[in-house]
């Protein structure tokens, strides 16, 4: 009986931390959500500028309205690509961490029960 009322008192002294490292964790998990939600958009766009620019052949770049070279579209979509790739990164990273926040806002909360 001692010993189960030790490990209640344990478990309510370290209740404070578990709820701040719990809202901590949903924080991270809420942001990285909301800005994979923003990366989806600009990926989305650049996919169509990319998609705009290899379509371009002796014309104004629909882009920045200059006339095309042949040697500017391919540096522009390989730019374009990069900052695809850079996003896509984040956006994976973001999602990894998502996923495993998710489990342990769920042990976290299990933990924090006294009971």
């Amino acid at each position: 009986m001692q010993q189960s009322v030790s490990e209640l008192n344990e478990k309510v002294a370290a209740r404070p931390t578990l709820e701040s490292d719990l809202r901590t964790l949903a924080d991270e998990r809420a942001n990285a959500k909301a800005e994979n939600q923003a990366l989806v958009v600009k990926m989305n766009e650049l996919k169509e500028r990319i998609e705009r620019l290899s379509e371009v052949e002796g014309v104004n770049c629909p882009l920045c309205s200059q006339p095309s070279v042949d040697m500017t579209a391919p540096a522009c979509c390989k730019e374009l690509q990069d900052s695809g790739k850079e996003k896509g990164d984040t956006f994976r990273k973001n999602h990894k961490s998502s996923k495993i926040a998710k489990p342990a806002i769920r042990n976290w909360k299990r933990a924090s029960d006294p009971c």
